[in-house]
């Protein structure tokens, strides 16, 4: 009696399939490699100097102004 039990007890867990475990596992890898190559692209890209600050009076709105 305790055999059936169990039979039909493994019958109706079911569960996931290897293809299944498989397909998520690659979903999984592909978005790890695609954020790696966005994270390694911003390290590639040669970064801007930066551009000097004016110094034209009409850019130093406090420079007049007492401390």
């Amino acid at each position: 009696m305790k055999m059936k039990q169990m039979n039909k007890l493994r019958a109706d867990q079911g569960g996931f399939t290897l293809l299944e475990l498989l397909v998520v596992i690659t979903l999984i890898a592909a978005l790890a490699v695609g954020a790696l190559i966005a994270y390694d692209a911003s390290a590639i890209r040669p970064k801007r100097p930066r551009q000097p600050i004016p110094t034209s009076k009409s850019t130093t709105r406090f420079a007049n102004t007492k401390r």
